[in-house]
């Protein structure tokens, strides 16, 4: 969800990015030889001019070059890769959720329940989440091929952790760290609370709890007694159920 709200910000900005990145112009001091040729000459030359002598043939001259290799352009870089990895594991993770739900809605006794709000519930969950894949593979194919521009190539990595105030106070270097700010906070959640963090998706996992409770009630109204086990234990609160392990684990 949070990719597919601001897909349109961030595919306008790598855009742009692409075309007119953060750049200046930076100074490099050549020693060549004269040949009446316009030489351009600041203080620096001055002083390494002076150590040959004027009886030189050679001279340090100045070219000025475009640079990109700035620290906002740095960590751009930085952001973009591990923006792109965390992409690809929301990509794995739906393409689970889809194989599941799809397993689910195509099973042969699913086929009667075509009315149920379950059903209908999956059916628009399945194509929800291939509309948000074909949307964040576009958003990848784009941060692939900025990575993979010509100028991008002589940008160093930054090691910083920290984004720097020139990409802060640019809106466009700004949505894509927000973006990459937004999923690593929902990858860290996931993370430390593995159990409990869209447990949506483990539906199968729900029914057999609710199977196993359904068919312990049962029995126990027909005169059947429980007897404790490692997976479950009857208290005074009720039924204590442990982590039963499910047949695709």
């Amino acid at each position: 969800i949070v990719l597919n709200n601001c897909f349109n910000k961030v595919i306008a900005a790598l855009q742009d990015i692409m075309k007119n990145p953060h750049n200046k112009i930076v100074k490099k001091y050549e020693l060549a030889a004269i040949n009446n040729q316009i030489v351009r000459s600041d203080a620096k030359t001055v002083k390494l001019n002076s150590s040959y002598g004027q009886r030189s043939s050679k001279s340090y001259n100045i070219t000025k070059t475009l640079s990109y290799d700035l620290s906002a352009n740095r960590f751009l870089k930085k952001i973009l890769r591990k923006l792109n990895e965390l992409i690809t594991e929301c990509l794995s993770e739906a393409t689970i959720d889809i194989s599941v739900m799809k397993n689910d809605v195509e099973n042969p006794f699913s086929k009667n329940e075509t009315k149920t709000p379950e059903y209908i519930r999956k059916t628009r969950a399945i194509n929800t989440l291939r509309e948000y894949c074909d949307s964040i593979k576009k958003m990848q194919i784009m941060i692939k091929m900025l990575l993979s521009a010509n100028w991008f190539q002589n940008v160093k990595e930054s090691l910083e952790e920290r984004i720097s105030s020139q990409s802060f106070s640019d809106p466009r270097y700004n949505v894509i760290y927000k973006l990459y700010s937004d999923l690593r906070k929902i990858a860290n959640d996931y993370d430390s609370e593995r159990q409990f963090t869209l447990l949506w998706k483990r539906t199968s996992m729900l029914y057999e709890y609710w199977a196993f409770i359904k068919v312990a009630k049962a029995l126990g109204d027909l005169g059947f007694h429980l007897e404790n086990a490692d997976n479950a234990l009857q208290t005074d609160n009720g039924l204590k159920i442990n982590k039963l392990e499910s047949a695709d684990e």
